[in-house]
């Protein structure tokens, strides 16, 4: 119940800054329909720009500290977190500790203390969990291994290594995963860092001070590796939705499935009362638009059509007309996506892709296209998973009049969900691809005249 209560949260809090026509579903594009998509491109390089020169080069340094501090809250903490923590006394005590200390805008010692205990726990459990994996990946040389590492470390690293390249890629992505939180966890990167410009942050929808005692008794709410690292992770079937969700919400939907509570309706919390604020600013988005993409050219009145079926209550036509539109547009993105980075089709005709093994075949299908192109690199691996073994296997009986049961409500949500899925990427892909590119083509001395320009 509360991580329905959160995700409903999330969703009313995104719809005061988002207002659309509910009558069609279209949102407003950015800067008005006028506009030319490539003016709204430029115009959302140069803000970029402006945005990063503000914060390395124009913000007070003291100013810079408040907002190093506010980030660790925004990223990492959920209301759900907060819920969940509300019972636990050494937060209520830090809780107590931070208001007292904001009075007299001094840290109390106390906090530092039991700061720094909780991240020493953390970064015991960080080592811990490695040593187990490690050991798993030397199997028969562990003995070896620890002999030589007493007088030659730098041999003993030869012998990880060449345990490494056999060991299977669960274990390596262990590893990799405990390195990255390790090495984040000791420099403090993106990590709360405790000081007495903490006080001078305040939130105007929320309690600062309420994130941060959460930060402060649960250090490892600030390393979303460990969900990855759990053993709960593997059978967790909303890998793909999480992907490009906030990392609070993502912990929030994975906690809330290990403690068995039912997620069936978690899409349909996101889109109820036909509350489509993200897909609709996709659809708009100048990025999916021509000249950086001609994805949606037909596809966005088609888009627009499932939205309103689904708004309708008209389950079975959202659902049946979302299937083709779904896997249409991974057919369309995979061209788009060689004709910028190559590597996926051998010919310009798109008859025949280019396999993993360099082999090139014409006799494939969106699975093979999936699983065994470079097309994979910019999808999630989870979303493929998902893609090829639950929707793919479902659409042709739907499709062909074979399955019935399944135009409900939920499923319907979980067909607009894939479609915001697919939209974000490929919006994402393009955006990278075109910032990069005007980089390129900006000298230094161009880029300061426009930046100068827009100080004006």
């Amino acid at each position: 119940m509360k991580l329905i209560n959160y995700v409903k949260g999330v969703v009313v809090k995104n719809n005061r800054k988002n207002k659309t026509n509910k009558e069609n579903g279209n949102a407003k594009p950015f800067m008005g329909k006028k506009t030319s998509n490539l003016n709204r491109i430029i115009a959302d390089y140069l803000f970029e720009k402006q945005k990063n020169h503000i914060l390395t080069e124009k913000i007070d340094p003291r100013d810079h500290e408040i907002i190093e501090n506010a980030m660790p809250a925004i990223s990492f903490v959920s209301q759900f977190d907060i819920d969940c923590h509300k019972e636990n006394d050494e937060y209520n005590k830090i809780y107590s500790l931070l208001k007292e200390s904001k009075v007299k805008m001094v840290l109390d010692d106390e906090l530092v203390r039991i700061y720094e205990k909780n991240r020493m726990h953390t970064l015991n459990y960080l080592y811990i969990r490695r040593g187990k994996v490690i050991r798993v990946i030397l199997g028969e040389q562990l003995q070896n291994y620890k002999c030589i590492k007493k007088i030659d470390p730098n041999k003993s690293n030869v012998i990880l290594e060449r345990c490494l390249s056999k060991a299977t890629s669960n274990d390596k992505e262990h590893l990799k995963l405990l390195n990255d939180a390790i090495l984040k966890h000791r420099h403090h990167v993106f990590m709360l860092k405790l000081r007495a410009s903490l006080f001078k942050t305040e939130f105007s929808h929320s309690d600062y001070l309420e994130s941060a005692a959460v930060l402060i008794a649960s250090p490892k709410y600030q390393l979303p590796e460990l969900m990855r690292l759990d053993d709960a992770w593997s059978a967790f079937p909303l890998k793909w939705h999480i992907h490009n969700k906030s990392i609070s919400y993502g912990r929030a939907v994975f906690y809330a499935y290990k403690d068995g509570d039912d997620l069936s309706n978690i899409f349909s919390q996101e889109y109820s009362n036909g509350r489509f604020e993200k897909i609709n600013e996709l659809v708009n988005s100048a990025y999916l638009s021509p000249p950086a993409s001609h994805m949606l050219c037909s596809r966005a009145p088609i888009i627009n059509e499932v939205l309103l079926c689904y708004r309708n209550n008209l389950y079975s036509a959202s659902i049946c007309t979302a299937l083709p539109v779904i896997e249409g547009m991974i057919w369309d993105f995979s061209k788009e996506y060689h004709a910028l980075s190559g590597g996926v089709y051998c010919d310009n005709d798109f008859t025949k892709i280019t396999l993993d093994s360099q082999k090139e075949t014409s006799n494939f299908t969106v699975g093979t296209l999936l699983k065994q192109t470079k097309f994979k690199e910019v999808l999630n691996m989870e979303f493929i998973t998902y893609f090829c073994d639950e929707l793919y296997n479902e659409r042709n009986p739907i499709l062909h009049g074979q399955e019935l049961e399944c135009f409900s409500l939920e499923n319907a949500s979980k067909k607009i969900a894939t479609i915001e899925y697919l939209l974000t990427v490929a919006a994402g892909f393009h955006k990278l691809r075109i910032m990069k590119k005007f980089d390129e083509s900006f000298d230094e001395d161009t880029k300061k005249r426009l930046l100068k320009a827009l100080d004006k």
